[in-house]
């Protein structure tokens, strides 16, 4: 029998990702946890030296608006979100850390005294901000999250996005001793270790490779 895994994203945007578990022998559960809903923001904004983009929905939303710019200098938080900004406009700084907060301080030895406008959920940690001064900060909501849990079958491997993902996901679920996990990193494990969740796994890399083989190496441990 086929192990089995959940991914909370949908499955348009874990082609590649379930394309190789599929071909290792994996069977696949592809479904997000949480609906993204646009939020409109005003045309005029702060024109600052820098914007920044956390999510690749964060650089969805904001595109989607049309939105007017000049000189501004873009960065974004790692390389799925460098890929989709990469549509629109060439990435000055894309975070190389699995750690938020290792990412927020390269960024901010960049950027230094510069101003920043954060497109972001409402909901954003505001971890990248925190390491800015916050006269330079400008948060722009370009988007929200909303809970749309739904039962999943049983997993042997279970792969967390976000921590709101998490939260939807227990809603209507439970992890039992012999399920794995695997975060999206720092503060989704966080979310996992709040509900009881212990000895999640976070990838050494968000890459399709990366998060492979973090499944592959739960499955053996």
């Amino acid at each position: 029998m086929n192990q089995v895994v959940f991914i909370s994203r949908d499955p348009e945007d874990s082609e590649s990702l379930i394309s190789l578990l599929h071909d290792d022998g994996f069977d696949v559960i592809s479904r997000s946890m949480i609906k993204t809903e646009m939020v409109s923001f005003p045309k005029e904004f702060p024109m600052t030296d820098w914007i920044f983009f956390s999510s690749v929905n964060a650089v969805k939303y904001f595109f989607q608006q049309a939105p007017k710019w000049s000189t501004q200098l873009f960065g974004c938080i790692g390389d799925k979100t460098a890929s989709e900004l990469s549509k629109y406009v060439t990435p000055t700084f894309v975070g190389r850390s699995m750690d938020p907060m290792i990412t927020a301080q390269s960024f901010a030895e960049l950027v230094g005294h510069q101003s920043v406008l954060f497109a972001g959920a409402e909901d954003s940690l505001r971890s990248i901000q925190s390491a800015l001064p916050p006269s330079s900060v400008h948060d722009l909501i370009c988007y929200k999250t909303r809970p749309h849990p739904c039962v999943i079958e049983h997993a042997n491997v279970l792969v967390f996005s976000s921590p709101s993902n998490v939260r939807s996901f227990f809603q209507l679920n439970h992890i039992g001793a012999n399920q794995k996990c695997i975060a999206f990193g720092p503060s989704t494990k966080k979310a996992l270790d709040a509900l009881g969740v212990r000895n999640s796994m976070i990838p050494q890399s968000l890459s399709d490779d990366g998060i492979f083989h973090a499944i592959k190496q739960s499955v053996t441990s």
